[in-house]
């Protein structure tokens, strides 16, 4: 069970010009956070379609006994870490065209926007979830210092 007061939100994806469901979610982390509830929620989406849940550039290596005490299956997931990875593009493209894949899950605060795009049009294409988790920027503290 997702905890209610989880750090994550789903920011609204580009407006798309074709009526078939959308593929591609945004989600906020907390910076300082590993993510877990997000991944959980991710992975449970999906443990029960054919297909990996690929994991790509994760900021940090997921807890497998945390994730597999929230009921997560594991067999089913792979993950390429950041050193691995020479181009991302080539790597999410691959990806996302892959039959293989149920769901591509990368760690990516900015994509340019006709990468972005492209991404998008390939999860559509190839009917592959794709899932970008970007840092919830800390918003400034501010005091009023006015009497």
């Amino acid at each position: 069970m997702l905890n209610s007061g989880s750090a994550f939100s789903f920011a609204p994806a580009f407006v798309r010009r074709s009526k078939s469901p959308l593929y591609y979610r945004k989600l906020q982390v907390q910076a300082d956070q590993s993510a877990l509830a997000e991944l959980v929620f991710i992975l449970r989406q999906h443990q029960h379609q054919t297909g990996w849940v690929l994991l790509v550039a994760p900021n940090q290596l997921p807890d497998k006994s945390r994730l597999a005490a929230c009921g997560v299956d594991l067999s089913r997931v792979l993950l390429i870490q950041q050193k691995q990875i020479s181009n991302i593009d080539t790597v999410l493209a691959y990806a996302l065209a892959s039959s293989t894949c149920a769901a591509v899950v990368v760690w990516q605060d900015q994509f340019s926007e006709q990468s972005l795009y492209r991404y998008q049009d390939l999860a559509e294409l190839h009917q592959t979830c794709f899932y970008q988790l970007s840092t919830l920027d800390e918003q400034p503290v501010f005091q009023n210092t006015t009497h």
